[in-house]
């Protein structure tokens, strides 16, 4: 049984979050996607604990005994225990108060139980007063949130970057197959399967670096900055304190921002980050869409290299006659090609029975 200023809540013995988690749970069941969905995110809180208790612990304000109990669950929580404990909805009124008081108290009893207590026999160590001691959730969750967003993103990146070097290897597996080059999706000059795919490489590498240029403003944080960037309630020293111990544990080179103030209410680095990610998303969305269209592509094949599989229709163009004024063409099988189904066949001879052009003609085919 816990109590808050609303009155009483039975917690159940399993449960190492508490009654402020439980009534978050119970008034912001918003999204039903739970905080315990981001676990990258749980293990940037425990870090944010963790450098607070050892930064407290150097300022003269918490025992040795009480931040030796905190940095043992929050290391708990990094190695991804406890996951199942986070209840609270990721979307919640009182920007993120919910999250950080359910990361509190599920540190809280990990700890309480390291040091010999039951769980809730807060005297000992309390969610508030020793685990967010000298902090608030306007810089301990942004904190958290900017780190969790680093390492996210870090992740994304070496995605992109398996992908970039896989275009790149088959844009250079693919530099002697020819086909047409597109305009407003009309057939306009040749180019080389390689050339296309080197392009993607390209493309996919220009964002990498934009992504890399987003994640270093996520490096600068308010933790120290308390509830409005004044610092009130945090004693001298400790916001850079904990900002040393964030570098050395974490891994991450954060750095304090010089005016805490704007950087507590300041949202420049997520705003950017955003756009990064929608252009993104748009430059794969358009790859696909490209990659999609080659499904359809004229391809141009020499007459003497080996045809792929495919069922398509055929014209050969006559050697010297230009498409376009200035240009001659090669004496090359223009191709295009489609997905060998039973479909296509009856497709195939009503486009040859259609396409009577004087200068090209066409014949459906199936190749190997």
């Amino acid at each position: 049984m816990e109590h808050d200023f609303l009155g009483e809540k039975e917690i159940s013995n399993d449960c190492y979050y508490g009654v402020q988690t439980l009534r978050a749970k119970e008034n912001f069941d918003i999204t039903g996607i739970p905080l315990s969905s981001q676990p990258v995110f749980i293990k940037a809180f425990a870090f944010v604990k963790k450098c607070a208790a050892l930064a407290n612990r150097d300022c003269g304000i918490l025992s040795e005994e009480r931040t030796n109990a905190i940095c043992f669950a929050a290391d708990k929580l990094i190695a991804g225990g406890y996951t199942n404990q986070f209840v609270s909805d990721l979307i919640q009124g009182g920007a993120g108060t919910s999250c950080n008081m359910n990361v509190n108290e599920v540190i809280a009893n990990i700890g309480l139980e390291h040091m010999g207590f039951a769980k809730g026999q807060y005297e000992h160590l309390h969610p508030n007063n020793h685990v967010n001691c000298s902090q608030s959730t306007n810089d301990a969750y942004p904190t958290a949130f900017r780190l969790a967003l680093y390492l996210k993103i870090k992740d994304f990146t070496k995605a992109l970057e398996a992908l970039r070097q896989s275009f790149f290897n088959k844009g250079q597996e693919f530099d002697g197959v020819l086909k047409m080059g597109r305009t407003q999706l009309q057939d306009a000059v040749p180019m080389t399967l390689g050339q296309e795919f080197n392009a993607f490489a390209t493309t996919i590498g220009e964002d990498i670096l934009r992504l890399h240029e987003a994640q270093k403003l996520l490096l600068e944080i308010n933790m120290g900055a308390t509830a409005i960037g004044t610092g009130v309630n945090a004693p001298e020293g400790y916001a850079e304190k904990c900002v040393a111990y964030m570098n050395d544990l974490s891994g991450i080179p954060v750095v304090l921002a010089h005016d805490l103030i704007e950087a507590t209410y300041d949202t420049g680095a997520y705003v950017q980050l955003s756009g990064t990610m929608k252009r993104s998303a748009v430059k794969l969305s358009k790859i696909c869409n490209d990659l999609r269209l080659l499904q359809w592509s004229t391809l141009w094949i020499q007459r003497n290299q080996p045809a792929a599989h495919a069922t398509g229709f055929f014209h050969y163009a006559r050697q010297g006659e230009p498409r376009y004024s200035g240009s001659h063409e090669p004496n090359l099988l223009l191709c295009n090609w489609r997905r060998p189904d039973r479909n296509h066949g009856s497709r195939g001879r009503t486009v040859a029975t259609e396409c009577n052009g004087t200068r090209n003609w066409f014949c459906p085919v199936y190749f190997a």
